[in-house]
Protein backbone atom coordinates (compact mmCIF):
# COMPACT_ATOMS: atom_id res chain seq x y z
CA UNK A 1 0.00 0.00 0.00
CA UNK A 2 1.48 3.45 -1.24
CA UNK A 3 0.69 6.90 0.45
CA UNK A 4 -2.38 8.85 -1.27
CA UNK A 5 -0.30 11.84 -0.80
CA UNK A 6 1.00 13.27 -4.43
CA UNK A 7 4.85 13.15 -5.41
CA UNK A 8 7.32 15.09 -3.99
CA UNK A 9 9.47 17.74 -5.68
CA UNK A 10 12.71 17.22 -7.56
CA UNK A 11 15.07 13.64 -7.20
CA UNK A 12 14.94 13.70 -3.77
CA UNK A 13 11.24 13.71 -3.39
CA UNK A 14 11.42 11.37 -6.37
CA UNK A 15 13.84 8.92 -3.76
CA UNK A 16 11.82 9.55 -1.16
CA UNK A 17 8.95 8.39 -2.92
CA UNK A 18 10.29 5.30 -3.99
CA UNK A 19 11.89 4.83 -0.38
CA UNK A 20 8.72 4.76 1.14
CA UNK A 21 7.04 2.45 -1.96
CA UNK A 22 9.64 -0.10 -0.64
CA UNK A 23 8.99 0.03 3.23
CA UNK A 24 5.19 0.31 2.74
CA UNK A 25 5.51 -3.25 0.25
CA UNK A 26 7.89 -4.29 3.10
CA UNK A 27 4.98 -4.41 5.66
CA UNK A 28 5.61 -1.40 7.23
CA UNK A 29 2.66 1.02 7.73
CA UNK A 30 5.63 4.12 7.03
CA UNK A 31 3.00 6.96 7.67
CA UNK A 32 4.64 9.15 10.14
CA UNK A 33 8.19 8.29 8.74
CA UNK A 34 6.92 9.77 5.11
CA UNK A 35 5.30 12.54 6.49
CA UNK A 36 8.90 13.81 8.32
CA UNK A 37 10.40 12.95 4.91
CA UNK A 38 8.09 14.70 2.71
CA UNK A 39 9.48 17.63 5.02
CA UNK A 40 12.66 16.73 4.30
CA UNK A 41 12.20 16.68 0.49
CA UNK A 42 10.41 20.28 0.99
CA UNK A 43 13.04 21.49 3.10
CA UNK A 44 16.22 20.50 0.30
CA UNK A 45 14.68 22.24 -2.49
CA UNK A 46 16.91 24.76 -2.52
CA UNK A 47 19.88 22.18 -2.31
CA UNK A 48 19.33 19.48 -5.03
CA UNK A 49 20.86 16.11 -5.44
CA UNK A 50 23.99 16.48 -7.88
CA UNK A 51 25.26 13.46 -9.51
CA UNK A 52 23.87 11.41 -7.11
CA UNK A 53 24.60 13.54 -4.12
CA UNK A 54 22.94 13.74 -1.17
CA UNK A 55 24.86 17.03 0.27
CA UNK A 56 25.66 17.31 3.77
CA UNK A 57 24.17 20.59 3.97
CA UNK A 58 20.98 19.02 3.82
CA UNK A 59 21.79 16.54 6.68
CA UNK A 60 23.28 19.49 8.70
CA UNK A 61 20.29 21.69 8.53
CA UNK A 62 17.88 18.53 8.38
CA UNK A 63 19.29 17.73 12.15
CA UNK A 64 20.11 20.58 13.35
CA UNK A 65 17.35 21.61 16.25
CA UNK A 66 14.52 23.58 16.01
CA UNK A 67 14.15 25.71 19.14
CA UNK A 68 11.82 24.82 21.09
CA UNK A 69 11.69 21.05 20.03
CA UNK A 70 11.96 18.42 22.07
CA UNK A 71 14.84 16.12 22.20
CA UNK A 72 12.37 12.73 21.01
CA UNK A 73 11.23 14.80 18.41
CA UNK A 74 13.84 15.51 17.13
CA UNK A 75 15.30 11.54 17.45
CA UNK A 76 12.44 10.59 15.40
CA UNK A 77 13.29 12.82 12.37
CA UNK A 78 16.91 12.06 12.72
CA UNK A 79 16.54 8.49 12.62
CA UNK A 80 14.74 8.70 10.12
CA UNK A 81 16.94 10.49 7.90
CA UNK A 82 19.56 8.18 9.12
CA UNK A 83 17.00 4.65 7.58
CA UNK A 84 16.85 6.46 4.56
CA UNK A 85 19.91 7.58 3.85
CA UNK A 86 21.35 3.63 4.39
CA UNK A 87 18.62 2.77 1.73
CA UNK A 88 19.72 5.44 -0.80
CA UNK A 89 23.54 4.26 -0.28
CA UNK A 90 22.52 0.86 -1.48
CA UNK A 91 20.65 2.43 -4.74
CA UNK A 92 24.14 3.70 -5.51
CA UNK A 93 24.03 7.03 -4.04
CA UNK A 94 26.38 9.06 -1.62
CA UNK A 95 25.39 10.36 1.18
CA UNK A 96 26.87 11.70 4.79
CA UNK A 97 26.24 10.20 7.73
CA UNK A 98 23.51 11.22 10.54
CA UNK A 99 25.41 12.15 13.36
CA UNK A 100 24.02 10.23 16.36
CA UNK A 101 22.35 12.69 18.81
CA UNK A 102 23.20 13.04 22.49
CA UNK A 103 20.71 13.57 24.87
CA UNK A 104 20.82 17.22 25.83
CA UNK A 105 18.31 17.34 29.09
CA UNK A 106 18.90 15.81 32.33
CA UNK A 107 17.31 12.08 32.31
CA UNK A 108 13.81 11.82 33.47
CA UNK A 109 12.56 11.35 37.25
CA UNK A 110 9.38 9.95 37.55
CA UNK A 111 7.42 11.10 40.39
CA UNK A 112 6.03 8.66 42.36
CA UNK A 113 2.31 9.27 44.33
CA UNK A 114 1.82 8.85 47.99
CA UNK A 115 -1.35 6.99 48.49
CA UNK A 116 -3.41 10.04 50.01
CA UNK A 117 -2.19 11.68 47.00
CA UNK A 118 -3.72 9.07 44.87
CA UNK A 119 -6.27 9.07 47.10
CA UNK A 120 -7.30 12.46 46.66
CA UNK A 121 -7.30 12.20 43.07
CA UNK A 122 -9.69 8.99 42.81
CA UNK A 123 -12.02 11.18 45.02
CA UNK A 124 -12.02 14.41 42.43
CA UNK A 125 -12.42 12.02 39.32
CA UNK A 126 -15.49 10.49 41.49
CA UNK A 127 -17.09 13.68 42.19
CA UNK A 128 -16.59 15.02 39.16
CA UNK A 129 -19.84 17.50 37.71
CA UNK A 130 -21.78 16.57 34.78
CA UNK A 131 -20.63 17.99 31.78
CA UNK A 132 -23.35 18.81 29.47
CA UNK A 133 -23.78 16.21 26.87
CA UNK A 134 -20.96 14.47 27.45
CA UNK A 135 -20.55 11.00 30.08
CA UNK A 136 -16.95 12.75 30.81
CA UNK A 137 -18.25 12.60 34.65
CA UNK A 138 -18.62 8.64 34.05
CA UNK A 139 -16.06 7.69 32.32
CA UNK A 140 -12.69 9.38 33.13
CA UNK A 141 -12.85 7.88 36.53
CA UNK A 142 -12.86 4.49 34.73
CA UNK A 143 -10.33 5.52 32.24
CA UNK A 144 -7.55 7.04 35.28
CA UNK A 145 -8.66 3.70 37.25
CA UNK A 146 -7.38 1.32 33.93
CA UNK A 147 -4.49 3.65 33.49
CA UNK A 148 -3.45 3.34 37.27
CA UNK A 149 -4.14 -0.09 38.04
CA UNK A 150 -3.27 -2.09 35.04
CA UNK A 151 -0.58 0.27 33.76
CA UNK A 152 -2.12 1.28 30.34
CA UNK A 153 -1.05 3.15 28.31
CA UNK A 154 -3.05 6.24 27.56
CA UNK A 155 -3.91 4.94 23.73
CA UNK A 156 -4.78 1.78 24.66
CA UNK A 157 -7.22 2.61 27.06
CA UNK A 158 -8.99 4.87 24.76
CA UNK A 159 -8.92 1.64 21.79
CA UNK A 160 -10.62 -0.28 24.39
CA UNK A 161 -13.94 -2.40 22.72
CA UNK A 162 -16.71 -4.00 25.18
CA UNK A 163 -15.21 -7.13 23.63
CA UNK A 164 -12.12 -6.59 24.55
CA UNK A 165 -12.90 -6.90 28.31
CA UNK A 166 -13.42 -10.44 29.85
CA UNK A 167 -15.05 -9.78 33.36
CA UNK A 168 -15.54 -13.53 33.83
CA UNK A 169 -11.55 -14.07 33.58
CA UNK A 170 -10.29 -10.44 34.75
CA UNK A 171 -8.87 -10.27 31.70
CA UNK A 172 -8.48 -7.17 29.12
CA UNK A 173 -7.03 -7.67 25.46
CA UNK A 174 -4.82 -5.03 24.51
CA UNK A 175 -4.84 -4.70 20.27
CA UNK A 176 -1.75 -3.61 18.79
CA UNK A 177 -0.41 -1.91 21.94
CA UNK A 178 3.59 -1.14 21.85
CA UNK A 179 5.34 -2.64 18.70
CA UNK A 180 1.93 -3.38 17.04
CA UNK A 181 1.18 -6.33 18.94
CA UNK A 182 -1.99 -7.72 20.92
CA UNK A 183 -1.28 -8.64 24.64
CA UNK A 184 -3.33 -9.70 27.75
CA UNK A 185 -3.31 -7.63 30.50
CA UNK A 186 -5.35 -9.01 34.04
Amino acid sequence: MTTSRSSLPGELGRLIDEFVAHKQALGYRYRVEADQLARLARVAQDDPIRDRVISQTVVDRWVARVPGERWGTQRIRVSCLRVFLQWARSQGYETPLAPPLKRQSAPYLPYIFSEEEMARFFHACDTMAPYPGTDKHRMLPVLFRLLYGCGLRVSEACQLRVSDVDLGRGILLIREAKGGNDRMVP
